[in-house]
């Protein structure tokens, strides 16, 4: 037991040390490197980490997915969302953008019935409709006051929503989670 512990104590301590590092790495290479580059660069790391993951397995396998379509819908959502995003914090403050982020959780309940067939009591009904209530009474200036970059939030954290709802249907009809970062970042 006395390994245990400090094996744990060991992996939080390099833990630390690695998102530290990987915070500093970001925020130098963010001194350098536009955000969408960044997100580019991003994105090709997870590719080839993910493709350095499948080649040991055979023909590939892991990189296959049992859900095209819906493997396909959820790598547009992807890519529309991040791109929304850009551009919703490119006209609007973060703290105006970061409304929509917090909506993201209401919205997916409201996503879940249609998409996943799940049934929603209506106790999740009222907390969902009650939750969407006060993120507009954080909206600043009220509902009139939106703007073309409001627009393009709420876009975003719909596509980003329907991203991660797709990604509960593909994990309920396959088994491949690593298809699921794979194609997305592809």
């Amino acid at each position: 037991m006395k390994n245990a512990g400090l094996i744990g104590a060991s992996l939080v301590v390099s833990y630390t040390f690695f998102i530290a590092a990987a915070d500093g790495l970001t925020k130098k290479l963010t001194t350098l490197v536009a955000a969408p580059q960044m997100y580019a660069i991003s994105g090709a790391v997870m590719v080839g980490l993910c493709i350095t993951t499948a080649y040991g397995t055979s023909k590939w396998q892991s990189l296959r997915t049992t859900c095209k379509f819906a493997m396909a819908l959820r790598s547009a959502a992807t890519i529309s969302a991040a791109l929304l995003f850009f551009q919703s914090f490119r006209l609007l403050p973060f703290a105006d953008v970061f409304i929509f982020i917090g909506m993201m959780p209401l919205l997916a309940g409201l996503m879940a019935a249609p998409v996943l067939g799940e049934r929603v009591s209506p106790a999740s009904w009222a907390a969902v409709s009650l939750g969407l209530i006060g993120a507009w009474c954080l909206f600043p200036a009220g509902l009139d006051s939106a703007t073309a970059g409001h627009a393009l939030a709420m876009l975003a954290a719909l596509a980003g929503t329907f991203s991660i709802v797709l990604s509960r249907y593909i994990s309920r009809h396959g088994n491949n989670s690593l298809a699921q970062v794979f194609y997305p970042n592809l």
